[in-house]
């Protein structure tokens, strides 16, 4: 059966323009998904500050075991563990200036070979910087410039100042003061390390100066008086040089060291009718 010319069944349809597209609805209106947007903003914001808040508190965690370990090696006294954990610790808290007052200490505490000691040098002298008031790190950095590391130009300069420092700390200790009396002997031993140090550096006039102020303080002191004297007869004053170790061996006639010093000193000197 052939079907009619305008039989609806057989009749094709074709959009031949906009107007011919399907419309919404008259009453149709856009909805935004407000609740799904928000959630999504919310995602932005706080992703980045959970993330960075996650990464604090995992390097809060490693500083804090690094510490810990630290201070158990260290209680144990195996301060080259201690050292490598308080490093690892100053890695993520390098402002920590007690825990870089421990390193240096640590790191002098262990340290054997030149390169360690010069290493100990610059953590002591980096500290020092931070805090110069402490005259502990002060006192142990003068001892590593004299008695650890090759004496040279460089650091015993240093070394001097220092001293200066510490034995001008000390004199600010009044007489009324009940560390008075450690002071003063503090100083004695300070300025005998002064004299060394001048020593070292060819200032004999230096050294002489030092020995004499120790032996002011302290006339009893044999190691002051000693030097004093060979650096006396070095210089030609042969008289003041006996004199000093006579008033040795009257300020000490019982204990034998003004005898043997008084003895070393002439034996030193070439006259072993005098060292009998």
């Amino acid at each position: 059966m052939v079907p009619a010319e305008r039989d609806d069944a057989c009749e094709v349809i074709r959009p031949e323009g906009d107007a011919d597209r399907i419309q919404p609805p008259p009453n149709f209106q856009r909805r935004w998904n407000y609740r799904l947007l928000l959630t999504l903003a919310a995602i932005v914001v706080i992703a980045p500050v959970f993330i960075y808040a996650l990464h604090e508190y995992q390097m809060r965690r490693m500083a804090s075991t690094f510490l810990e370990r630290a201070e158990k090696y260290e209680a144990e006294g195996s301060f080259a563990l201690a050292a490598k954990n308080l490093q690892g610790y100053l890695r993520f808290n390098p402002d920590d200036i007690d825990a870089r007052v421990r390193m240096a200490l640590l790191t002098l505490e262990t340290a054997e070979t030149p390169g360690q000691k010069q290493n100990a040098y610059f953590q002591l002298s980096a500290v020092l910087t931070k805090l110069p008031e402490r005259d502990d790190l002060r006192r142990k950095r003068v001892e590593l410039l004299i008695d650890s590391l090759p004496s040279s130009a460089e650091n015993l300069p240093q070394a001097d100042q220092d001293l200066d420092i510490l034995i001008g700390n000390l004199h600010e200790t009044t007489s009324d003061d009940p560390d008075f009396a450690r002071a003063q002997k503090e100083i004695v031993e300070l300025c005998v390390i002064k004299a060394k140090c001048c020593e070292i550096l060819s200032d004999t006039e230096g050294a002489i100066r030092a020995y004499r102020y120790a032996v002011k303080i302290d006339p009893e002191q044999v190691t002051a008086r000693s030097h004093l004297a060979r650096l006396l007869s070095r210089q030609g004053q042969k008289k003041e040089a006996e004199d000093v170790l006579k008033k040795l061996v009257q300020y000490r006639p019982d204990s034998g060291e003004g005898d043997r010093a008084r003895a070393s000193f002439y034996h030193d000197a070439g006259n072993l009718q005098a060292a009998i």
